[in-house]
């Protein structure tokens, strides 16, 4: 019978400890630190049994278990790219975990078509534990060394001991060739995703967990942080509306659009509207003046701007929900809300709009792409806007088992793979990392 692959599958202790102690040597440079790793705890039966289960030893330091942590593996694993790595993200683990843990090692995820009830219940009373994102993290990296693969690059996706808004999240990890989806999702290896808006009862056949059946070495209660840090991206300050045009026309200009028109650059910069000056009634709720192209359908100024489209599905068609928000016509100006600025806590898409006054708008996919074209740096970090003039018309097969294919969903510009994309949340509720985005019902032509 041939041996294990690589040392971490041995089931010698001693093997296995060295193996590890060289892994976590090397990561260690990479962070400028030092990741001491103590003796494997697993006996050899214990690590044959391991085995024969299809599970594989794993060990995630102290330093890197924590919310904060995550953080750190982004930068000793660049290529993860994800909004829930972040440094200031507001993914919490039930409880930071860390030393020796096993997990399954096959890529595609065990415990398929469980909803996060029955998981808990499979947890209970001295089962398994599920891994923590950060403990996923690490087994799909070292997954990668043992065999070449990544957990979940078939397209599975993995619930873990980490949560948003209460619900776990469900994760996997990009592989170099295409997942099995009907709409050609093309990856991007090593990428992280984390999808945020699966509720608690969801289920489907390529949705299921990873848990490990030793307790960790240790491991403590979180310390949450369930809101972003508004101060990383406060409110832009605008003083001068001529030079504020100037930078805007010029961010047009460098990613083409006048190109798609055919127009010289000078022509284009003819063609754009001034800046309106700000109403008085819009202090404290608008504070951001953008420029909206008109001339270009928005999925074209998407592609322009750099902004994927949800799992390539150009087929996709979103409508407007209030035609009085639609504005036609010639490129205009606008006063937008900032991140956080009009709804400073979280909102369903349908709360928003309820809430909106006369002289209030919600936004549609091209000022989506506006704001993104003027202020790049929000989506990257993790504050992600919901135009609540964009929904989704028709039915959307979500592939989850008593999911209501119905309802409206709201558009949204998020992070994924490494890059801006816009698709749909799965269900019109408040999510902690979303804001409505809206303006001023007044525009300038």
């Amino acid at each position: 019978m041939p041996g294990p692959s690589h040392p971490i599958d041995d089931h010698d202790p001693a093997v296995v400890t060295r193996a590890f102690r060289e892994i976590w040597r090397a990561r260690g440079e990479q962070l400028g630190a030092e990741f001491p790793v103590p003796d494997c705890p697993y006996s050899a039966a214990e690590l044959a049994g391991l085995a024969r289960q299809r599970r594989r030893p794993g060990y995630l330091p102290a330093g890197l278990a924590t919310q904060d942590g995550r953080a750190l593996l982004a930068t000793l694993f660049p290529a993860l790219c994800s909004w829930a790595a972040v440094e200031d993200s507001v993914v919490v683990n039930d409880r930071d975990a860390w030393g020796w843990f096993d997990y399954e090692t096959d890529v595609e995820a065990p415990h398929a078509g469980t909803a996060q009830n029955e998981l808990l219940d499979v947890t209970a009373d001295g089962g398994p534990t599920l891994l923590t994102l950060n403990q996923y993290i690490v087994a799909g990296h070292d997954t990668l060394l043992a065999t070449g693969r990544y957990l979940d690059e078939g397209g599975t996706w993995s619930r873990v001991a980490s949560r948003i808004d209460g619900r776990m999240v469900s994760c996997r990890l990009d592989g170099p060739a295409p997942p099995d989806d009907p709409y050609g999702e093309q990856p991007e290896p090593g990428s992280l995703l984390v999808a945020y808006d699966l509720g608690a009862t969801d289920r489907g056949p390529t949705t299921g967990a990873r848990s490990s059946t030793r307790g960790p070495s240790g491991d403590r209660p979180a310390t949450p942080r369930t809101t972003y840090d508004v101060g990383r991206f406060p409110t832009p300050i605008v003083h001068d509306l001529g030079q504020r045009r100037r930078d805007l026309v010029g961010r047009y200009l460098e990613l083409g659009f006048h190109r798609r028109l055919g127009m010289s650059e000078d022509d284009y910069k003819r063609s754009m509207p001034a800046l309106s000056a700000r109403p008085a009634s819009y202090a404290g709720r608008f504070e951001v003046p953008l420029l909206v192209e008109t001339r270009i359908d928005w999925r074209t100024q998407a592609e322009l701007a750099g902004i994927a489209i949800g799992g390539g599905r150009l087929d996709l068609d979103y409508v407007p929900l209030d035609a009085r928000w639609s504005q036609m016509g010639e490129p205009y100006s606008a006063w937008f809300a900032w991140w956080g600025a009009r709804f400073p806590d979280a909102i369903a898409p349908d709360e928003a709009r309820a809430a909106l006054a006369p002289d209030e708008a919600g936004a549609d996919l091209r000022e989506l792409v506006a704001m993104h074209v003027a202020h790049p740096e929000l989506v990257a970090e993790g504050r992600y806007f919901e135009p609540l003039n964009a929904v989704l018309d028709g039915s959307y097969a979500t592939g989850l088992t008593g999911f209501d294919d119905d309802i409206l969903r709201t558009a949204c510009l998020y992070w994924w793979r490494g890059r801006p994309e816009i698709g749909a949340n799965l269900r019109p509720k408040a999510i902690s990392i979303c804001r409505p985005l809206l303006r001023g019902a007044a525009v300038g032509r």
